[in-house]
């Protein structure tokens, strides 16, 4: 899920919208014809704001009351990862939004069930996020010498003000 939120129970703002990517591989030992995964939405979030984001292969998806979400990629024939490592793997991913005035504290797990054509499912990890009074930082950035041609030699400051702690940022050499 993104965000993973702050600490243990994922601390999120309210009104966050979600992300989430199924990962998936067929570590079979005979190529999986069709694959479909179950998700049981949280009640805490709103169906009505789901977007399907992409998947790596074109893929059905139904919605089975109350809460229920079924993704199918028929006719998948995904190789076994023993023939075809890279091959074997598939994933999608989709966007849904927490429910509007959820108190603080509430708590929105997630998890699903993938199926390899009629073998049992496989349970994923589940995630976590926690609705929390949340304050996000206002962020200065200050550079001196960051033209950074032909060497690593540069500087960034970045000041935070304000927000919850503790902080995190991703540093990316721009490649």
């Amino acid at each position: 899920v993104d965000p993973q939120g702050i600490g243990p129970n994922g601390n999120v703002a309210p009104f966050t919208e979600f992300r989430y990517t199924v990962n998936f591989q067929n570590t079979g030992t005979a190529e999986a014809k069709n694959i479909f995964i179950i998700d049981s939405i949280s009640d805490h979030l709103d169906l009505s704001t789901l977007k399907i984001t992409d998947s790596s292969d074109p893929m059905l998806t139904e919605f089975h009351l109350p809460n229920l979400l079924r993704f199918d990629f028929r006719n998948i024939n995904l190789p076994d990862s023993a023939s075809d490592p890279e091959g074997s793997k598939g994933w999608f991913s989709f966007s849904i939004k927490a429910k509007e005035d959820l108190p603080l504290g509430t708590q929105i797990s997630n998890f699903v069930d993938i199926y390899f054509d009629y073998n049992a499912p496989i349970r994923t990890n589940s995630t976590l996020n926690t609705i929390a009074d949340i304050t996000y930082p206002e962020v200065n950035v200050n550079t001196t010498n960051n033209v950074c041609l032909n060497n690593d030699i540069g500087e960034v400051e970045a000041i935070v003000q304000n927000g919850t702690a503790p902080y995190k940022m991703l540093w990316s050499n721009g490649s």
